[in-house]
């Protein structure tokens, strides 16, 4: 590929990444969920909404499964210290997409946060 369609590659898979960032979120709360919806809060976000029985358990599943997008980045993370990726420009778009997908919004983090 030429050079131009490389870095083109970087805005694409950002948006990619914001969309699977809310589809793990999705896939995670699934099972415990009575509804799952994602909806466009803003022109530019996107918002994972569900609701919940009141149980302990389900709430808790509820909080893990707010940081799981950031607990799968950051296994990458680890992964790609044991198994180093070249930073050229044919991989320069998987930095701003891992940053994207892993880090969400503050939301995600509300429940363990003080």
């Amino acid at each position: 590929m030429e050079t131009l369609a490389w870095l083109a590659m970087i805005p694409a898979m950002t948006v990619l990444a914001v969309v699977g960032h809310e589809m793990t979120h999705y896939l995670t709360i699934w099972p415990v969920a009575e509804t799952v919806t994602i909806k466009r809060k803003s022109r530019w976000q996107l918002e994972t909404v569900y609701q919940l029985y009141n149980d302990p358990w389900r709430m808790r599943w509820a909080d893990i499964s707010n940081i799981s997008p950031s607990i799968i980045g950051v296994a990458f993370l680890i992964w790609t210290f044991f198994n180093p990726i070249a930073i050229t420009l044919e991989t320069l778009w998987m930095i701003p997409t891992w940053v994207v997908y892993t880090i969400g919004g503050s939301a995600d983090y509300a429940a363990w946060l003080p």
